[in-house]
């Protein structure tokens, strides 16, 4: 089993975060930025998921995790999402920052990236998008150490043959979206 360790000072930044921004128990934790080479979905794409998972679960709690490189295109989101408790957490500090942020949420959704795979050591409920393809598919990426995790595949099963040259998939729809927030939400559910 593999863990990490989170130093006092990670967790003290995460419980200030959260007391400042009265961020309550049931919290998803969003990782929707990736510098590998693995596909993603369009900022557009994880706002919409974002709507539809407080359509549903309206006392949830979710922030969107970003290195502070990435604080406009995370400001944007929230603002794109337009829905109440949805919250950025810009990290200029260490990566482990993150890493409390994420201990202390009930669900985490993010694709093949670090993140996810702390996400994966501290054993929280895990929804992943990864691609198909053998070089950045959840059988060589996956989160090692937990079972809890759902791998939505967009290009799994597709007739239509996804350009791998592309950063976002081709094959993304409504009904990868729609298999994303139900799998968010039923974990939140829990």
């Amino acid at each position: 089993n593999t863990e990490i360790f989170l130093d006092k000072s990670n967790i003290e930044a995460a419980d200030k975060y959260f007391k400042d921004n009265n961020i309550g128990s049931k919290v998803l934790v969003v990782n929707p930025f990736m510098g590998g080479s693995a596909k993603n979905i369009t900022d557009s794409q994880y706002a919409e998921i974002l709507k539809k998972v407080k359509r549903k679960v309206s006392d949830v709690d979710i922030i969107i995790t970003a290195h502070i490189s990435d604080e406009e295109r995370g400001l944007n989101l929230v603002k794109e999402s337009g829905q109440e408790r949805v919250h950025l957490y810009a990290n200029g500090g260490e990566l482990l920052n993150i890493g409390a942020i994420i201990d202390k949420a009930k669900v985490y959704f993010g694709g093949s990236t670090g993140p996810t795979h702390i996400a994966g050591s501290l054993q929280k409920s895990i929804v992943a998008l990864y691609p198909n393809k053998p070089t950045q598919s959840p059988i060589r990426w996956g989160v090692f150490g937990n079972e809890d995790v759902t791998y939505i595949i967009p290009d799994k099963d597709s007739k239509k043959k996804e350009n791998y040259k592309h950063k976002n998939f081709d094959n993304y729809s409504e009904e990868i979206e729609n298999l994303i927030v139900d799998e968010i939400v039923k974990r939140l559910e829990r």
